[in-house]
């Protein structure tokens, strides 16, 4: 009896409040009867829109307005710090392919290079052993070949014996497996043809020496630096996007870049890439401009700050923040219902907020009915009625 007596006072009070419910007229409670919306509040699915039914007192006590959202988009407005760098493609490790002697340094930091010019000569007793190698088979084989072919004819005429054309060709078949085993080791170099103990270092792109580690004199391996060249015309610069902004960063963003170097300067360009996970160190993401820099003022290693905006041309509805209210954790935004004073709490997921206005990126459409004023009364109403109802369950 006393759980009966707390019920019909939850359902009394909801219609003092003005809450419409069965069994008791506007403005008036009942003391018989659970609210007639139950049903449709706090248990349903959490992506259905759940309805709120106000007597004529509350509609008039909240004074609901509504109004069609705007379509539009918020320009966001990101700034990160940022770093110039080379493009991974324009910058070259170039290291030796066998170990050697440099012999003759071609080229120093700051020399502007060609694709394929040479920037040491070093001298590799090992590569001189596996070039002579390749060149005694080749010697081998000629002189197998020539005897074969001399024999081959003689036994046609039957002035040889079969077994004396068996060993020739026999001879012929070794040779040519001992050139191919040379010419595989000396592949194993990396090099190709040549003679004698030397070869050259070159560039496989054109660009500016940067770095050089070589000296003559030295003997360096396959697992050492001796130059770096790079091309600075493009130039990446890289930002990193603090974990706060991740949500407002996506490709095709206009960027702007300074750099500390020249204070007074501005470079334009577009984020064409974002990276798909997060630093775990320093929780930032990273994402790239590419620049060009055909004057090379902007050099690898300047340290500076991108400044990303963005205005796209699809539309989203557009609502002051206050239309957007959280009911059991899920963002909504309140819609008027097919009858009078019924409201629906609509769920939305949202995007970018800026001056009082919030973008909506799905759940209400531009030129959609909103309640603009009154949504936290009919939050508040909702939730109460929610409350209420589960008494009855």
């Amino acid at each position: 009896m006393k759980r009966l007596r707390d019920h019909r006072w939850i359902a009394a009070t909801l219609c003092a409040l003005g809450l419409m419910v069965a069994g008791c007229s506007e403005g008036e409670p009942s003391t018989d009867e659970a609210p007639s919306h139950e049903k449709h509040t706090g248990h349903d699915s959490p992506d259905k829109p759940r309805l709120v039914k106000l007597s004529q007192k509350a509609q008039e006590r909240y004074k609901i307005e509504t109004k069609k959202a705007r379509g539009g988009r918020l320009s966001s407005h990101v700034s990160a710090p940022a770093t110039v760098q080379f493009a991974p493609d324009r910058k070259q490790h170039v290291s030796p392919l066998v170990r050697g002697r440099i012999s003759e340094l071609k080229v120093t930091v700051g020399d502007t290079v060609k694709k394929g010019e040479t920037l040491a000569v070093l001298r590799s007793i090992e590569l001189g052993k596996a070039r002579a190698a390749v060149q005694a088979a080749k010697s081998d084989l000629e002189i197998a070949t020539s005897n074969f072919e001399r024999v081959e004819k003689l036994n046609k005429k039957g002035i040889v014996s079969e077994r004396r054309f068996l060993e020739a060709k026999q001879r012929l078949e070794s040779t040519r497996a001992a050139l191919e085993s040379a010419r595989s080791e000396l592949d194993t170099y990396g090099v190709s043809g040549g003679s004698g103990p030397y070869y050259t270092l070159e560039s496989d792109i054109a660009g500016r020496v940067i770095e050089q580690t070589a000296s003559e004199g030295e003997v360096r391996g396959p697992s050492e630096t001796l130059f770096v060249v790079g091309q600075a015309d493009p130039v990446w610069v890289i930002a990193d996007v603090f974990e706060r902004d991740i949500a407002k960063v996506e490709r095709g963003m206009e960027a702007s870049v300074t750099l500390e170097a020249y204070p007074s300067r501005t470079w334009r360009g577009t984020v064409d890439w974002v990276a798909d996970t997060v630093d775990s160190k320093t929780r930032t993401l990273r994402a790239r401009i590419e620049l060009p820099n055909p004057d090379g003022t902007l050099r690898p290693g300047m340290f500076g700050a991108v400044h990303l905006t963005t205005e796209h041309p699809d539309k989203l509805a557009l609502v002051p923040v206050g239309a957007v209210q959280k009911v059991d954790g899920q963002q909504v935004v309140f819609t008027p219902a097919d009858e009078p004073r019924h409201y629906r709490a609509q769920p939305v997921e949202t995007g970018a907020e800026e001056k009082g206005l919030i973008e909506i990126r799905s759940g209400l459409k531009p030129g959609a009915t909103y309640v603009t004023r009154g949504a936290f009364d009919l939050r508040a109403t909702l939730t109460a009625s929610s409350r209420s109802g589960g008494h009855h369950h």
